[in-house]
């Protein structure tokens, strides 16, 4: 909270600081009001510098983290939508990728997928590689509903069980249907027959 005056008081055990204690940075809070203490903010500020320091790490301005690498085997887009474009693909490409899975909803445009795909890199898109989330929920219900508690040896194994499952329902959709070695149409492909089998199967169809 914040006052007028300037001295910091305190009202029921939360204390209200004057409006020069309080650092407003539109977006930086949760609600772009919201102001962080300049004390924490330089606590962060410091810990960075301490651990670049201490781990040799560099500062990439304006830069995403795929033409940064010197050499890479796989890359993981994880974090959002369009995050790995064309000119990031070829950049993994000529720096040694040879394997992209989305852990994200499509965070590889569709020109780099594309790209990928033509230069004999394995891409495994979102719906196949990052349904371990939803399967664990799954997973989570079950216990749920029968009253278990699963250790997390248990529940790992399980989902290693689904994941592997996943690859070999792709890969073999995939073969079956003259496209072997696309994950894309092998996932489109084990999808949509997994849901018209069901639809077939309750006389939907």
């Amino acid at each position: 909270q914040v006052q007028d005056s300037d001295a910091p008081t305190m009202k029921d055990g939360t204390v209200i600081l004057k409006p020069t204690d309080v650092l407003h940075i539109p977006g930086l809070g949760f609600d772009g009001l919201v102001g962080y203490s300049p004390i924490a903010m330089a606590k962060n500020a410091i810990g960075m510098a301490i651990a670049c320091e201490e781990y040799g790490a560099k500062f990439f301005a304006k830069a995403r983290p795929w033409q940064v690498v010197e050499a890479v085997d796989c890359a993981l887009p994880c974090s959002r939508q369009n995050e790995l474009d064309g000119a990031d693909a070829e950049y993994l490409l000529k720096h040694g990728c040879r394997l992209v899975a989305e852990g994200a909803n499509m965070p590889t445009t569709l020109d780099a997928t594309k790209y990928l795909q033509e230069n004999k890199v394995d891409f495994f898109p979102g719906k196949a590689a990052n349904a371990g989330g939803v399967a664990t929920s799954g997973l989570e219900m079950s216990q749920n509903s029968e009253r278990l508690s699963w250790t997390f040896e248990e529940v790992d194994a399980k989902l290693n069980g689904i994941m592997v499952n996943i690859y070999h329902s792709i890969d073999d959709a995939a073969r079956e249907y003259g496209q072997e070695g696309n994950y894309v149409a092998g996932a489109n492909i084990a999808g949509f027959l997994k849901v018209a089998e069901a639809m077939m199967a309750q006389g939907i169809v």
